[in-house]
């Protein structure tokens, strides 16, 4: 029996370890202004937020990391 590869819906995505860091590359995917302004293609923030599917969903994300002593 062969193996069948599966691809994985959210490819190689990163997804976002916390609400503020989905936030903030929301606003750079939805507004171009901002994106340039902050230095992050639109493109590029579309694909991090679509790492955000299943277990990593928005709802289940912690509001910020902190810094590790």
């Amino acid at each position: 029996m062969e193996q069948k590869k599966v691809k994985e819906k959210r490819g190689n995505n990163m997804p976002a370890v916390s609400k503020k860091q989905f936030k903030f590359m929301k606003a750079a995917e939805n507004n171009p202004e901002f994106a340039e302004k902050v230095g992050i293609e639109p493109k590029v923030a579309k694909e991090f937020t679509k790492g955000n599917v299943g277990k990593k969903r928005f709802a289940k994300l912690k509001e910020k990391v902190g810094m590790k002593k």
